[in-house]
């Protein structure tokens, strides 16, 4: 399940009662990296599915291509395209240095998959061995370490700032550990926010390029900026060990299981031979046909559209509330994507007193240790805005302030 990662319960087990009426107090919590039920594209959803189901495509419940279906992976292309086009003429941001920063990949250059979970999951599988060392950002999404550890992997972290991975560090990540493979979330990423600009993706690719590693970009959130435009995208035609995966659960909803990813052709030629996809008849055509059809229709468009709209107010409102009742702390503004990384001078380690204190009083978030390999990010948590409303998200932070200043006093 991607960031967040499960949902919590709307009362958390033990939750205190609240003063006026008694029942048990609400827990916002600010750790769901999900959308709220509000954002979800019902209808969207329901128009597409009675349009495929109209079809009676006998297709649509057979076993599918390794690959996708053409039709749908047609679609895909034509939607980045256009999607591209409209951002090369509203945005900031462009094509520079030889890095396709907006990703248009065409339809042969695709692999329909049922998100990125299952997609990573692959790859270890195709691409390491047991014992092998995959190199990930300092800190890294939280749940990529599971699937890491279920394949074995030895985990090697990469230093980063406020603009992501240093290609520095990871360049002698790779001296010392040859043959590795480097995963990294290049656009607004889990946890941090942070994008690579154009210049930093350009030496990214270089490194590795160099060093002949392959290179796992998780892009889940590109397509959810703000404004400026999507943040670059690793996957570029010609090159031979970039694999960018895409996932239709931040652009639509979590419940399709469903997503894409763009890749060499040899590897391409790899996935088609593949146990897990041979057997399985590809990934979800029935749910596959119903994206098909949003994205032809415009659907998806109007709703990315409004969702990145709301998430930009609801990540305003975050900013705000932080500002208003955690001075201290410390935290860049995103310019895209669900989460707000958070640093509290001072505060006790965030995955001990102050998660429990502030559960007690109803707000939860994931402790920044949560996403570190090293040991590390103990002063630091991970908090979301697309769950709630901005009201539900100021409450959330005035129970924060309350915990914070609860565990500093208390110890």
């Amino acid at each position: 399940m991607r960031p967040g990662s499960r949902a919590a319960p709307a009362t958390a087990p033990g939750a205190p009662h609240g003063a006026a009426g008694g029942g048990p107090l609400e827990l916002i919590d600010l750790g769901r990296g999900q959308p709220g039920t509000e954002l979800l594209p019902f209808r969207v959803v329901a128009e597409a599915g009675a349009v495929a189901l109209q079809r009676r495509d006998p297709e649509l419940l057979q076993y599918g291509a390794e690959r996708g279906p053409l039709g749908l992976r047609e679609a895909v292309a034509a939607w980045l395209s256009r999607r591209a086009a409209g951002a090369a003429a509203t945005a900031t941001r462009g094509t520079e240095g030889g890095v396709d920063l907006v990703g248009a990949p065409g339809p042969d250059e695709l692999v329909i998959t049922s998100g990125i979970t299952v997609a990573l999951d692959l790859l270890c599988t195709l691409l390491a061995e047991p014992g092998g060392v995959v190199l990930v950002e300092e800190p890294t999404y939280h749940l990529a370490k599971l699937i890491f550890r279920d394949h074995r992997l030895r985990q090697v972290p990469v230093a980063g700032d406020e603009g992501g991975m240093l290609p520095e560090a990871l360049d002698e990540a790779l001296a010392r550990h040859p043959g590795a493979l480097a995963y990294l979330v290049p656009a607004f990423g889990n946890p941090t926010g942070a994008s690579l600009s154009a210049a930093r993706a350009r030496r990214v690719l270089e490194v590795t390029e160099r060093h002949g590693a392959w290179l796992l970009a998780d892009e889940v959130y590109r397509l959810l900026d703000f404004g400026a435009g999507p943040a670059p995208s690793l996957a570029r035609r010609g090159a031979e060990r970039v694999v960018s995966l895409n996932s239709f659960s931040k652009v639509l909803a979590p419940g399709l299981r469903l997503g894409w990813l763009v890749a060499p052709p040899p590897l391409l030629r790899t996935f088609e031979t593949s146990g897990l996809l041979q057997s399985g008849g590809g990934l979800n055509p029935l749910v596959g046909a119903v994206v098909e059809h949003a994205l032809r229709a415009g659907g998806a468009d109007e709703h990315l559209d409004m969702l990145r709209g709301e998430l930009a107010r609801r990540a305003a409102a975050l900013g705000a509330a932080l500002r208003r009742h955690l001075p201290a702390a410390e935290f860049v503004a995103p310019a895209g994507g669900y989460f707000i990384w958070l640093r509290v001078p001072g505060a006790a380690p965030t995955g001990g007193a102050l998660l429990e204190r502030a559960r007690a009083g109803g707000v939860g978030f994931v402790p920044g240790s949560a996403f570190s390999t090293a040991g590390g990010q103990g002063e630091r948590l991970r908090l979301s805005f697309a769950h709630y409303d901005p009201a539900r998200l100021e409450l959330g932070v005035e129970r924060l302030a309350v915990a914070v200043e609860s565990a500093n006093v208390g110890g």
